[in-house]
């Protein structure tokens, strides 16, 4: 018996239509949708978690220096490792993270004075969260601006408090001493930091050693220096030993005329009161 094709009519859908293998088209797009939505999610939660061992790292590259610091004041008549023990001379190639032969030169934190209290390797580690600006040659950027404070590893150090004896009379090349702090647990010692500058006319977050604290005293004008790199916290250690994460509280214009707006975008600032050096201070 022959076979008869059954054709629609006007109105008429043919069964089957519209389906590849027993399955509907609207079928398949909601389950590619789906996976589409879970791969999304997926990459969110995988990004956090990156970021989330990144923070973790950092903070425990934090407690180190912290640990370095300590050792090496237990070496030196309590007293911390200065900031910059050379600065107010002007010869400039010592930092508490490394030195330097010329100041157009980076740092070698495995020469500087906490190398012997920093492991086997006995230089400073990179923040992990930290970027590099992409340098390129047309930029006319110079060596000094490449090496301004290269070697720090994306830390910066409570210079004006923590790496001085007395900044009044200029006297940088020795530290504070240990008990000279009435509130350890509220007092930085390091902490993210990063120096906003124009490269190409673009700003980009650079390496420097120092966190600067909000209010300015004998003639110096701080500016904002703490980065804010991990998902908008920047990682602490404190005089006591203990590290935490803080949100970004403040800005303010710095150097190349950036503005306080420029500053916050690159998650460049301060945390805290942004009216007093109480977190810095030695009271």
């Amino acid at each position: 018996m022959a076979r008869q094709e059954k054709f629609a009519g006007p109105g008429e859908r043919v069964a089957g239509a519209g389906r590849v293998g027993g399955i509907a088209l609207i079928e398949i797009l909601v389950v590619v949708g789906i996976i589409a939505v879970l791969i999304s999610l997926l990459l969110v939660v995988l990004s956090m978690s990156r970021a989330a061992v990144r923070s973790s790292v950092c903070a425990t590259q934090l407690r180190e220096l912290y640990t370095a610091n300590m050792a090496y004041a237990a070496d030196h008549d309590q007293r911390f490792v200065p900031g910059a023990a050379d600065m107010d001379p002007g010869a400039n190639l010592q930092r508490w993270h490394g030195t330097r032969t010329k100041t157009n030169r980076p740092f070698d934190s495995a020469r500087g004075p906490l190398a012997g209290y920093l492991g086997r390797e006995g230089a400073i580690k990179q923040c992990p969260a930290f970027v590099t600006p992409n340098w390129k040659p047309d930029e006319k950027v110079s060596k000094a601006s490449t090496y301004f404070e290269a070697g720090c590893g994306g830390y910066g150090y409570n210079n004006r408090y923590v790496g001085t004896e007395d900044r009044k009379n200029k006297i940088t090349a020795i530290g504070a001493r240990t008990d000279a702090f009435a509130a350890p647990q509220e007092t930085v010692m390091f902490a993210d930091a990063g120096m906003a500058r124009r490269i190409g006319g673009a700003a980009e977050v650079i390496e420097y050693s120092f966190v600067e604290p909000p209010v300015g005293d004998e003639g110096l004008v701080p500016f904002p220096s703490v980065h804010f790199r991990h998902h908008g916290h920047a990682n602490v250690a404190w005089l006591d030993g203990h590290t935490d994460g803080r949100t970004l509280n403040y800005s303010g214009a710095s150097y190349e005329s950036i503005t306080p707006e420029e500053n916050r975008e690159l998650g460049v600032g301060g945390f805290g009161p942004g009216d007093n050096n109480s977190l810095f201070d030695r009271e």
